[in-house]
């Protein structure tokens, strides 16, 4: 079995997550307020169908961008959850291994 070291510094990764959940939250601010408005006759003169299917495509490009903020929104808490655990199992392995060590110092 081959063992990989990982070395994370909980307190900054959460920091970087913060960061990016600031920055999901502007960007899905500003996505919200800039729908597409594509009205079909501006396709040109006998383009109106076009016109319609570009409509149609420029509102599901903006409802599935939608959900990609959304999922990475969702995956960055799942992240900062995961990290925040982490954080917490470290320091309570430290503090056991700190008073079995403690423990050892009068023998």
């Amino acid at each position: 079995m081959t063992h990989t070291d990982i070395d994370v510094d909980p307190p900054t990764a959460l920091a970087h997550t913060a960061e990016l959940l600031r920055t999901l939250a502007e960007n899905t601010s500003a996505h919200q307020r800039h729908a597409p408005q594509f009205p079909p006759a501006a396709a040109g003169k006998g383009l109106r169908a076009r016109g319609e299917t570009l409509a149609r495509v420029f509102t599901q490009l903006h409802t599935d961008t939608a959900t990609a903020l959304d999922a990475a929104r969702l995956s960055t808490h799942t992240a900062s959850d995961q990290l925040r655990a982490l954080s917490e199992q470290d320091h309570a392995v430290a503090d056991a291994l700190h008073r079995i060590d403690r423990a050892g110092e009068g023998r």
